[in-house]
Parts: C-alpha cells; sequence; structure tokens
C-alpha cells in the first residue's frame, strides 16, 4: 500500500486513494448507519439513536480506516497539508456528505431545547473525536487541516 500512496503523491493525484477510501470503507457503512430510523432511535424526530450512530461511525474509523491513515501520516507527515489526506476527505468528507443528504438541518433546528443539546453534544463529540483520530499530541495539525475544509467550517457552524 505505501508504494500506491508514494506514486499517487509523486503523480500529485492524491485524490484516487482519498476517494477509494471514502467511496470503498467509509460509503457503504455510512449508508447502513446513518438512516432516519437509526438517527431517531425509538421515537420519530427524538433523535434517540444518534449517540450510538456516531459511536459506530467512530469504531468504524478506528477498526477499519486507521490502519491506512497511519501508513499515510507516517509517510507523509501530519503538520501542513499531506498530499494525501484521508482525515479531512476520506473520513470527514463522507460524514458529512451522508449526514447533510439524509437529515440536512433538522439535525440543528429541532425546536425542543433538551434535543437540542443532545444533538449538539453529539455532534460536538463528533468532531472532537475526528479531531483526536491520530491521538491528542497530534490533535493540533490535524484541527488545523479540518479548520481549511469548507464542510468542517459549515458543520461547525451549525453546531455552534
Amino acid at each position: 500500500m505505501a508504494y500506491c500512496l508514494r506514486a499517487l503523491a509523486v503523480l500529485n493525484d492524491g485524490s484516487v486513494a482519498e476517494n477509494w477510501m471514502a467511496e470503498t470503507l467509509m460509503a457503504p457503512f455510512l449508508q447502513s448507519q446513518i438512516t432516519q430510523g437509526r438517527i431517531d432511535g425509538q421515537r420519530r424526530g427524538s433523535f434517540g439513536g444518534l449517540k450510538e450512530v456516531t459511536a459506530a461511525i467512530m469504531q468504524h474509523v478506528e477498526t477499519v480506516c486507521l490502519p491506512v491513515i497511519q501508513l499515510s501520516e507516517g509517510l507523509f507527515g501530519t503538520n501542513g497539508n499531506p498530499p494525501i489526506d484521508f482525515i479531512v476527505r476520506g473520513v470527514w468528507a463522507p460524514i458529512y456528505d451522508t449526514i447533510m443528504r439524509v437529515i440536512g438541518v433538522k439535525l440543528f433546528t429541532v425546536g425542543i431545547a433538551s434535543t437540542m443539546h443532545n444533538n449538539f453534544v453529539q455532534c460536538s463529540q463528533l468532531q472532537r473525536a475526528i479531531e483526536n483520530t491520530l491521538g491528542e499530541e497530534k490533535r493540533g495539525a490535524v484541527s488545523a487541516r479540518l479548520e481549511q475544509d469548507a464542510r468542517w467550517r459549515d458543520f461547525t457552524n451549525k453546531v455552534r
């Protein structure tokens, strides 16, 4: 895998690898997890299952995607903008796209204070977990990369 990643970086075509992770490792899992029924939990519109869904997403990232992310980060480093950024474009982009396609702004405009607060807490925890994908010591560098992403900024603005 390292040879392929290096070759794609040399060819300045890291998007091929990022799309592979987004479409092959993340999208099928997200489509099975981020459904209105799973997000709602037991009551329609309650978002009672959001905590379990976000936990399942991060478990999937840690078990399925993390080895490839760590390999890439080891090759290209965490600081700056690496030629292949699996965290931003391979993991975060499909999560955001799926959430916005399936749930949309309903997640942020519930109208019930307790539900709105729970959604805020779960979305904030999801963002922190993604920032900590490579561990607490690399959180600052990963956060800086995520903050450059329009999807990340949009989600952050909706959550806060």
